[in-house]
């Protein structure tokens, strides 16, 4: 195969695995049902990625660098507090919505895999102490509610990823289609927006 070839087929394997896993919720899906997504025989994926849990280890690495990789550059930037919060939840809802099982299969993988800790690990930790420096600074210069910087963090990534882990139980509670609940989700953006934004009286 040519190396366009092998890059354009390792693609559409990941985008396969990426929808199995993060788009369907299927935390159990297996190289068989992944191959059927991607429309390729299951030996091509052992061929690319030697196993399931490899694959695995690299469509979350590319999730997790890209993530951070965005929010590190919106809060670091010049702009105002309130454009930096607002680039962030648009960011992470626009992302995460088309995957609104990636937190959950993070979660899991972390608890029950060491390799995927040790990932995350390498990934988090450095980038964790950057993120959490320019929020304390936010706080301070913007007088915000919170009172430090991993009050804040939780709070916004609770915010924007429990409505999108609990889609299921959500739609099923308002008898939701799926154009009702992505809008409901599309209207969170404000409403966390101005919860982070609170200062104190």
């Amino acid at each position: 195969m040519s190396h366009n070839t092998d890059s354009e087929t390792e693609k559409l394997i990941k985008e396969a695995a990426k929808k199995v896993f993060f788009s369907q919720g299927k935390i159990h899906a297996n190289m068989q049902e992944i191959a059927d997504e991607a429309g390729v025989n299951r030996a091509l994926l052992h061929y690319y990625f030697r196993n399931r849990e490899r694959l695995l280890l690299v469509i979350l690495e590319e999730a997790m660098i890209d993530s951070h990789q965005v929010m590190i550059k919106v809060l670091t930037s010049n702009m105002s507090l309130e454009d930096k919060i607002k680039s962030t939840i648009d960011y992470m809802i626009d992302r995460f919505i088309d995957y609104p099982y990636m937190q959950a299969f993070i979660i899991n993988e972390v608890t029950n895999n060491e390799n995927s800790r040790l990932l995350h690990e390498r990934h988090i930790a450095p980038f964790f102490n950057q993120l959490l420096e320019e929020i304390e600074k936010l706080i301070k210069q913007n007088n915000l509610a919170h009172k430090n910087s991993k009050q804040f963090l939780i709070n916004l990534m609770s915010l924007m990823h429990y409505p999108l882990i609990s889609k299921k139980i959500i739609s099923n509670i308002f008898n939701y289609s799926d154009d009702e609940y992505k809008q409901f989700i599309m209207d969170r953006k404000e409403i966390i927006l101005n919860v982070m934004l609170q200062r104190k009286n």
